[in-house]
């Protein structure tokens, strides 16, 4: 028994690294599959006959000879399997499906009524309908649903028990799907969803280690060890922007005060900009802000910072100090090999929001973690993070994507962004 579970590990590890090389390499022949990967080529051909029944890879043609027949040619199929993606937001809910390659095939979008948790679950459904309706002709390759959702859930990652930024608690959003679709459901937090796409498909490939951070309208935190998300006891770890860093600070909707969210996070660059418009400070923000301060926004702010503008700087750095001091307390405390910055508002602010926290961060960590290399580096998924990331919950579960999607070119992807000097 034991031998043949061995046996069955080492052809999975097989099959991975096959996998791997004609996607990074292909079209490929199998004597070049042969070459790169060691493998017998009694091995290649078997597990190539394997690949090509599951629709995997496809024989594209030939290529060219050096001496006898012209060798036919593989290539990695990404549409062979497909998963319907979902992330819910505050503003906006995108569902789509996507492809091994995290490309969106159909995507619909819509604004959620987060009035009445029975219309919010319903919309869910209709809209996740529709999308298998136009995509029927796909269905047989769809592995299952993703639910990237901001808040609080369950152990059994089934109900939403508590979301601040949707105002809602206690919604069945597991039951609600199940009983409308036949396909097996995941459902994670948007945060946790958002490490997994970036590790999976984005910036954090060949990482096994890493804490992706967004920072929108609130903060977050999804943290990967050892290649997985780590939940926590009871699911909820990664709350990152109730962590405490002003004790004294401005109240937050969880009841503290001081939260790393209400001093970091896009409201509070806001409110600081308002402050400062309503008692006249000079600063280039006005010159593209011309209505009333309470209707100010991020761009006026971004746009006269950039053109290194006082006022809108401190107000910028401010909030990215509190921001930084938060993330050298997960580096002092997960040691990670990388920290990933995403989300609206950190996209917004590029590249001073990652040149602040990386410089910051420098200053704050122990010595030790100061000494060595580790890198905060930009999400690669940019404002796709949720909805490929919902992918992810379902694709783990049917590739090893730590050796299938990683390329020669991603293993080497982190080295240009060194904290270090």
């Amino acid at each position: 028994m034991r031998r043949n579970a061995h046996a069955k590990i080492i052809k999975q590890m097989n099959i991975g690294t096959l996998l791997k090389n004609i996607r990074a390499h292909g079209p490929i022949s199998r004597a070049e599959l042969v070459k790169t990967t060691k493998l017998s080529p009694t091995t290649v051909s078997v597990l190539v006959e394997e690949l090509l029944q599951e629709g995997l890879v496809a024989e594209i043609g030939t290529g060219e000879s050096s001496g006898g027949r012209r060798p036919i040619l593989l290539e990695f199929q990404p549409t062979s399997r497909l998963a319907v993606g979902i992330a819910i937001g505050v503003k906006t809910t995108t569902i789509a499906v996507l492809d091994l390659d995290g490309k969106s095939l159909i995507t619909n979008s819509y604004t959620p009524d987060l009035s009445n948790p029975q219309v919010f679950l319903q919309d869910i459904v209709n809209y996740t309908k529709q999308i298998l309706d136009t995509s029927k002709n796909l269905g047989p390759n769809i592995l299952g649903i993703g639910v990237a959702t901001p808040g609080l859930l369950d152990p059994d990652k089934k109900n939403i028990l508590y979301s601040s930024s949707l105002g809602l608690t206690d919604v069945p959003l597991y039951d609600a799907l199940e009983r409308n679709f036949s396909l097996p459901i995941r459902i994670d937090n948007d945060t946790n969803a958002a490490a997994l796409g970036e590790k999976l498909m984005g910036a954090g490939q060949r990482i096994s280690d890493l804490i992706f951070v967004s920072v929108e309208t609130g903060i977050g935190a999804g943290i990967i060890i050892d290649n997985r998300i780590h939940g926590g006891a009871s699911g909820s770890a990664g709350e990152f922007g109730h962590t405490t860093v002003e004790p004294a600070g401005f109240p937050c909707k969880c009841g503290n005060r001081g939260c790393l969210g209400v001093m970091a996070a896009e409201p509070a660059i806001l409110n600081r900009a308002i402050q400062m418009l309503s008692i006249g400070a000079k600063t280039e923000i006005t010159t593209y802000h011309h209505g009333s301060p309470a209707q100010i926004t991020l761009e006026p702010i971004v746009r006269a910072a950039k053109h290194s503008d006082s006022v809108a700087l401190s107000i910028i750095n401010d909030c990215l100090d509190y921001l930084a001091i938060g993330i050298a307390n997960l580096i002092n405390m997960f040691d990670p090999a990388a920290i990933i910055l995403g989300g609206s508002t950190l996209e917004a602010l590029h590249p001073l929001g990652i040149e602040r926290v990386r410089s910051t961060v420098k200053k704050r960590v122990l010595p030790f973690h100061g000494q060595r290399t580790y890198s905060i580096i930009p999400s690669q998924l940019k404002d796709r993070v949720k909805i490929v990331g919902a992918s992810t919950l379902v694709f783990s579960e049917f590739l090893d994507y730590v050796d299938v999607l990683a390329t020669d070119e991603d293993r080497h992807h982190v080295d240009g962004y060194r904290i270090v000097d």
